[in-house]
């Protein structure tokens, strides 16, 4: 009798590395590359205007809408990072260095390193979710031009936007439920 199992992997050190740690175990593997292709649609837009669409939406729709709960999720989202890059604004001047607040580890290395240290699990989600807000702050600004990263890795502020005058990017699905004449 054979047993098989298929493991997806998306980094092929980490394919060699287990697979190296199964055959110390007499397991044997074996290593396929699968190349796929991902179609990935987005809407790209202000804040603001990303905001007004969704909100024009919500008051065409029925109470018993469907898409109304996840409407107003994403207009949340919206609001918590409009909200979020403000008070960022409100702590930095334009032309700040800002490199120090950077996250710097990826969710996986942030995810790792808390692991290790034994870190409390409220306190690794309050951690997490700063990370995730900050990334998000560094990402909007950058998408928008205002934030410059110089060769050697120095990230300057470069002035103060109007939260909603940022750039933002939502998955393609949105447009299925705003519609697109709407967006």
């Amino acid at each position: 009798m054979v047993l098989e199992e298929t493991l997806a992997l998306y980094n092929q050190n980490e394919a060699r590395e287990i697979a190296g740690s199964l055959r110390k175990w007499g397991i044997p593997v074996r290593i396929a590359r699968k190349d796929t292709l991902i179609r990935s649609v987005v809407v790209i837009g202000r804040v603001r205007d990303i905001k007004a669409a969704i909100d024009e939406r919500i008051a065409r729709g029925e109470e018993e809408d469907d898409a109304r709960p996840r409407l107003k999720r994403v207009l949340a989202s919206l609001q918590e990072e409009e909200d979020a890059v403000a008070a960022f604004l409100q702590q930095h001047s334009p032309g700040e260095t800002v490199t120090a607040i950077m996250p710097k580890k990826s969710l996986p290395d942030l995810y790792h390193s808390l692991w290790m240290e034994g870190t409390d699990v409220e306190v690794a989600k309050r951690v997490v979710a700063e990370y995730l807000k900050n990334r998000k702050v560094f990402m909007l600004l950058a998408r928008s031009g205002q934030i410059q990263v110089t060769d050697d890795g120095e990230a300057t502020l470069q002035g103060h936007p109007e939260p909603g005058d940022l750039v933002t990017e939502l998955s393609g699905e949105i447009i299925d439920e705003v519609g697109l004449e709407t967006l």
